[in-house]
């Protein structure tokens, strides 16, 4: 009787809505969303690692047999056909990561951004009928960038790689400002593939630098991991291949390698994530347009996503490329001046 009143009880719902409807977010720094990443992968470690060896470890299997192979004879039949097979196994793991993995970790924590925490199955529940959507979104994004990329070789290969550079540049800010949504709308939202690109960009390009400083924050912290964990795994086959023990060092190796995948691969998904939530509620109104739903405990599927009205190119879109060519050239020129000088000093 008391779960019937309070089912009906207007008072009761306004106490219930405000615990999505006040979510962290809508000014948070880079680092906040960071440190929120960190600790919702820290209090729920077992199951972010756990989805992910699942789909890691079948490759790592293959390739086990594959490098002892390669040692033993490089040249043999065997070799040759484990190789086709090492190559198979990885294309249906990148596409099983990118239509289940990836959906499975942005459905987790968004639930644990909420302060839910659900079981892998429920997980799997909750996006299974999103995976097709995702399959699609990503198809669209590569079929869009790679026809620009073959865009700007042909330009390029006509003009001396004068109109090669302008296509770089744009590429470059679009893969950038899509690849910062693109999964969580196609997973969370109630939108078709098409939809979800859309949206990714015209969304992604208005927090380009605060994105572009995240993935390169986040990439930092990743790769510094995993120079350290590999260099680890490194010192610990010297004894073992001073022994003889080869063939055990590269399954010890191997094993590292994908350890240390399976342990950052969530990271920046659950980034991504967070920064999703705090970008649509400073952009979009998403605390309003959940604590207006009609609903108890609203998600992004359950509200209407807004169609952004902002053009393809604008003046800003075309003033973040500039700054972008410049600080690539400025890379570009910084890098050769290092080299160059590096080699003038040891006589090269």
């Amino acid at each position: 009787m008391d779960a019937a009143l309070s089912a009906t009880d207007p008072q009761a719902k306004e106490k219930r809505k405000p615990r999505s409807a006040t979510l962290i977010g809508g000014n948070m720094t880079v680092l906040d969303v960071i440190d929120r990443a960190f600790r919702i992968y820290r209090k729920n470690f077992i199951p972010f690692v756990t989805i992910t060896a699942l789909v890691v470890l079948p490759l790592a299997i293959i390739n086990i047999p594959l490098t002892i192979a390669q040692i033993r004879d490089p040249n043999s039949g065997t070799t040759s056909g484990l190789a086709l097979l090492g190559g198979s196994v990885g294309l249906a793991t990148s596409l099983v990561q990118i239509i289940v993995l990836q959906p499975i970790i942005a459905y987790m924590a968004s639930e644990m951004h909420f302060g839910t925490k659900i079981t892998l199955r429920e997980a799997f529940s909750g996006i299974r009928h999103r995976m097709g959507t995702v399959g699609v979104a990503y198809l669209l994004f590569g079929l869009l960038v790679g026809a620009v990329g073959f865009v700007t070789v042909i330009a390029g290969a006509f003009t001396v790689g004068i109109l090669a550079i302008p296509g770089v540049v744009f590429l470059v800010y679009y893969a950038t400002s899509v690849n910062l949504f693109l999964l969580p709308m196609a997973t969370l939202e109630d939108v078709e593939a098409g939809e979800a690109l859309g949206r990714a960009y015209k969304l992604g390009k208005q927090r380009f630098w605060r994105g572009l400083g995240l993935s390169l924050l986040i990439t930092l912290i990743t790769v510094t991991q995993t120079i350290t964990l590999i260099a680890l795994s490194q010192l610990s086959l010297l004894p073992l291949e001073s022994s003889g023990l080869t063939e055990v060092g590269v399954v010890v190796s191997v094993v590292s390698e994908n350890l240390v995948a399976i342990f950052t691969t969530p990271i920046s998904i659950i980034a991504l994530v967070v920064f999703y939530y705090d970008t649509r509620i400073r952009l979009e109104g998403m605390d309003v347009s959940f604590y207006l739903s009609r609903y108890d405990d609203p998600r992004p599927h359950m509200v209407p996503s807004p169609k952004p009205s902002i053009a393809f190119l604008t003046g800003r879109d075309w003033a973040n490329m500039l700054i972008l060519l410049v600080a690539l050239a400025a890379i570009i020129g910084g890098a050769f001046a290092i080299g160059y000088g590096v080699a003038t000093v040891l006589g090269l």
